[in-house]
C-alpha cells in the first residue's frame, strides 16, 4: 500500500508494475500533490525518448558474437 509517492512509484506506475490497489492510491496521491503531476509528465517524456532511442550494434559485433557462439564448446 502506497502512503507517501516516490520515483521509483512513479516509475513503477508508467510501466504498469502497481497492483491495482497501489494504482489507485497513487491516481489519488497524483490528484492531490501536484508535485507528482510534473514529475510524472517529465518521466513520461523520459521514457517516451528512451523508447524512441534505435540502437544498432555494428556488423562486426554481430558477427564476433555469432562466431563465438558457433565455436563454443558446451
Amino acid at each position: 500500500m502506497i502512503k507517501t509517492s516516490t520515483p521509483n512509484d512513479v516509475i513503477r506506475y508508467l510501466y504498469g508494475e502497481l497492483s491495482e490497489l497501489e494504482s489507485e492510491e497513487f491516481k489519488n496521491i497524483l490528484i492531490q500533490e501536484s508535485d507528482n503531476t510534473e514529475i510524472l509528465d517529465d518521466f513520461e517524456n523520459l521514457r517516451d525518448k528512451i523508447d524512441a532511442c534505435s540502437i544498432n550494434p555494428p556488423q562486426r559485433v554481430i558477427n564476433s558474437i555469432l562466431e563465438y557462439s558457433r565455436n563454443y564448446k558446451k
